[in-house]
């Protein structure tokens, strides 16, 4: 019992619960309502418990699985998304996130085989982008190009692979493609930003990321550039699929998170020092809660 309890402790100490990053997971979420909408957009009936399996998959298991995985193999001093102050890395915590991943491909089982398979491949390309053997980070452009394919389309077509299932989704594939680019321009834009504060510690890391080549101003003026393609690619979705008002709405909501990086982008410019933690986190938060009621709100209208 002692050393069952030892190893509960070990496990599941809790810093090692801090890195998982839990609440990190609500800026992750818009994809998933995305999927959501572009799948009721295809078949206006899906299974409800479906729906939550993969959810709870996602956010609860495969990305606080990623988080701790790249805590462990980083241990950053400074800042890092979703914990201003991350706690010293224990040793149980690859074991942690080992669990979480494997808990998470058991409930993607449960969803279907196909879409197990999927975030068993997603799982590869995370450990791989952490990973000191392989770490892609490290890479430059191979390592931001994983976060454009995984963190983006693939995991898009994932979710909408569980949620229609094989059948429905390889006779709708070709209409799910636009709003999976449009995942992948939006998530590829972001990321660089997630990064702008943390140049001196990748620096010290040896890791050549994109944000540190291309310099706090660069890396806006990326950010801004995909996002506005982004922007572009899932307004044409609306269109096709929804009606005009609908197309409105998007577009209102789309504005503001773009409003409040313009004007974040502008004090950046004088002071460099704002682009900062706090900064980044105030603006990931507010572009993930009105995406996230955005693609909440068209997956209801999809209902409709």
């Amino acid at each position: 019992m002692t050393r069952l309890m030892s190893l509960k402790a070990y496990v599941f100490h809790p810093s090692n619960l801090a890195h998982l990053r839990l609440p990190f997971s609500i800026l992750l979420m818009p994809l998933y309502f995305f999927a959501l909408a572009a799948s009721l957009s295809v078949f206006s009936t899906l299974p409800v418990d479906k729906a939550v399996l993969v959810f709870f998959c996602l956010h609860f298991f495969m990305y606080p699985a990623s988080n701790a995985f790249n805590s462990f193999y980083d241990r950053d001093e400074g800042s890092i998304g979703g914990l201003k102050s991350p706690p010293t890395v224990q040793p149980g915590l690859w074991w942690l996130a080992l669990l979480f991943d494997l808990a998470g491909l058991l409930l993607a089982l449960s969803v279907g085989i196909h879409f197990c398979l999927m975030m068993a491949v997603y799982c590869a390309a995370s450990r791989s982008y952490s990973h000191p053997s392989v770490r892609l980070k490290a890479r430059t452009f191979v390592g931001w190009l994983t976060v454009f394919t995984f963190q983006g389309a693939f995991a898009f077509l994932a979710v909408t692979l569980g949620l229609l299932g094989p059948d429905l989704f390889m006779q709708s594939w070709q209409s799910l493609i636009l709003p999976a680019m449009c995942s992948s321009f939006l998530f590829g834009g972001a990321y660089p930003i997630t990064q702008v504060y943390q140049h001196d510690e990748d620096r010290a890391r040896g890791d050549n990321t994109l944000s540190l080549r291309l310099g706090v101003k660069g890396t806006f003026l990326f950010a801004f550039v995909m996002g506005a393609v982004g922007q572009v690619l899932m307004l044409t979705w609306v269109a096709v699929e929804f009606s005009w008002p609908v197309f409105l709405f998007a577009a209102l909501l789309g504005a503001l998170p773009a409003a409040r990086f313009s004007k974040w982008w502008g004090q950046v410019r004088k002071d460099e020092s704002l682009a900062n933690y706090e900064s980044t986190t105030e603006i990931s938060k507010i572009s993930a809660y009105v995406n996230n009621v955005m693609f909440a709100s068209l997956a209801l209208f999809a209902l409709l």
